[in-house]
């Protein structure tokens, strides 16, 4: 049996269609990625993608990371060689790294952001960002699933699995890349949340920050620029996309003055931000 969408996630798709672009996605190769199912994205994505593409899955293998070559970002405007050693590490062998992460929500904001975990993100199991300043007490694991194709021996998804330790649910499972965006030809770093019959994705321009240090930041105008992005797949080729123009996602990457690495993870709408996570990142023993 065919499965139904939730009366939810139908209305978000129809404001999708009704307020955003109808697109041929094969002319938008930057914007496409894997998208959900109906019901639910879970912990087991990964494993149930791999299987309806008929990919190898190899699972949190040593020394793999999130963008396997810190060079393919490179810019006009910036150099991966200026940004520090052990950050281009974290991304390419991800793996490698432990992360503890705090989440503060802005006082207006913070009921909103319980209501949408309600109504979406518990219930898909994706994009399921903590509350409450303790939700993450005991930490988040971090999986990465490198998705191969099995007669080139192409990675054709690197996802990234965060789980809650303290509550069980899954934070997010994202697939990462990167890609060129039409405006200014820029390389960007590319992240896709898989959602049913579609995707949030969010498309974030490196900057290089004094000290080595890193920013990645998704912000632009219009439709071609580094931001964030609803779609919404129809038949064969047919898309839609939304692009939230007042939606901005700023990632400072950097180390502190004890030399232990860093992120200042900010969310804004409207200019107003709304949540700010900050991870510490450790090598594992």
């Amino acid at each position: 049996m065919k499965k139904k969408n939730n009366i939810y996630d139908s209305i978000t798709q129809l404001w999708v269609k009704c307020t955003g672009k109808h697109i041929n996605i094969k002319e938008y190769e930057w914007l496409a990625g894997p998208l959900g199912e109906p019901d639910e994205i879970g912990a087991d994505y990964f494993e149930k993608y791999a299987v309806k593409n008929n990919y190898e899955l190899r699972k949190n293998i040593s020394g793999t990371g999130l963008i396997p070559d810190f060079r393919n970002l490179k810019n006009d405007d910036f150099n991966p060689d200026e940004v520090d050693a052990e950050i281009k590490n974290f991304y390419e062998k991800t793996t490698e790294y432990s992360l503890n992460v705090w989440a503060k929500w802005s006082g207006v904001f913070k009921p909103f952001g319980w209501l949408l975990n309600i109504i979406f993100a518990r219930r898909l199991q994706q994009m399921n960002m903590p509350i409450a300043a303790d939700e993450t007490s005991k930490g988040m694991s971090s999986e990465v699933y490198h998705l191969i194709d099995k007669k080139s021996g192409e990675i054709k998804v690197t996802g990234w699995l965060r789980k809650n330790l303290l509550t069980g649910n899954l934070i997010y499972a994202g697939c990462y890349s990167h890609c060129k965006v039409p405006e200014g030809n820029l390389n960007c770093v590319k992240v896709v949340f898989p959602l049913p019959n579609g995707s949030a994705t969010i498309i974030l321009k490196p900057i290089n920050c004094e000290n080595g240090a890193l920013k990645i930041i998704s912000s632009g105008k219009s439709i071609g620029s580094p931001g964030f992005y609803f779609i919404v797949y129809g038949k064969e080729n047919s898309a839609w996309v939304k692009h939230l123009k007042n939606m901005k996602e700023v990632l400072h990457v950097y180390k502190d003055s004890q030399g232990v690495m860093r992120t200042d993870h900010n969310f804004r709408l409207f200019g107003l931000e709304f949540l700010h996570l900050h991870y510490k990142i450790t090598k594992k023993s």
